[in-house]
């Protein structure tokens, strides 16, 4: 593929992005209730977890067949099964929900089973991460950080409790791409869930220079060899 195939897809996820902005700024209340119906993923579902999927069907179907957090899969008429995009059209909505200023979107291109694009979008501030064979925008700040970054922090009280007693001090936000994307420029990322493709795509090919370690429940990320051998110290019975 060339960098300009590449290239049209970042282009039409920055157009899928810029527009749903635009909606959240005059966002209803009734987008931001719960339709009644759990999404793909397992999580309750709000109106504007469905509106802004389908802005993004609207941009990317023609692209790839989409596995999305939402509606599960919804094949495309353009292309062959070999491509597929991984979507959360809002990863961290109940963040939204209550104002609290942390949520995105991410996109992940699948090409025969491997990863090959990433796009994370900062709903909040407007910042945009991204990855192709050719170019790369991570957003880095090069300031030396010992906080790190503990999603779903809440389902795992053990590992909570040895991260304090090592002195490891984390926030849990609750955005899992835009957490994962933000590891350049905290001490680390760790993730103990259900891992689920459409949150963790796109940010570990953003991270895929750093340290990882994954398993079906636990996944963790760091730039520093010696946090990162530390952190699987503790993880390694949970």
């Amino acid at each position: 593929m060339t960098k300009l195939y590449f290239d049209t897809i970042i282009n039409a996820c920055k157009k899928a992005n810029n527009e749903l902005s635009r909606y959240l700024n005059n966002i209803s209340t009734k987008d931001l209730s719960f339709t009644g119906t759990k999404g793909a993923g397992g999580d309750m579902m709000m109106y504007i977890d469905k509106i802004a999927e389908d802005i993004f069907v609207k941009h990317l179907l023609k692209f790839a067949n989409i596995q999305s957090e939402e509606s599960g899969y919804i094949k495309s008429n353009t292309v062959s099964k070999d491509f597929l995009i991984y979507l959360d059209p809002i990863d961290g909505s109940d963040n939204l929900k209550v104002s609290l200023p942390y949520y995105a979107t991410s996109i992940a291109l699948n090409i025969k089973g491997k990863t090959k694009l990433a796009f994370i979008y900062n709903l909040v501030n407007d910042a945009y991460f991204y990855k192709t064979p050719y170019n790369t925008n991570i957003n880095q700040n090069h300031i030396e950080n010992n906080l790190g970054i503990f999603e779903r922090a809440y389902s795992c009280p053990e590992i909570v409790n040895k991260l304090h007693n090592n002195n490891l001090k984390f926030r849990s936000p609750g955005a899992v791409s835009l957490s994962i994307a933000n590891t350049y420029n905290y001490s680390f990322f760790l993730l103990h869930a259900n891992i689920r493709l459409e949150d963790i795509s796109a940010g570990l090919y953003i991270c895929d220079n750093l340290n990882i370690y994954q398993n079906n429940k636990i996944l963790l990320i760091c730039k520093n060899i010696t946090i990162f051998n530390a952190i699987k110290e503790i993880i390694k019975d949970i």
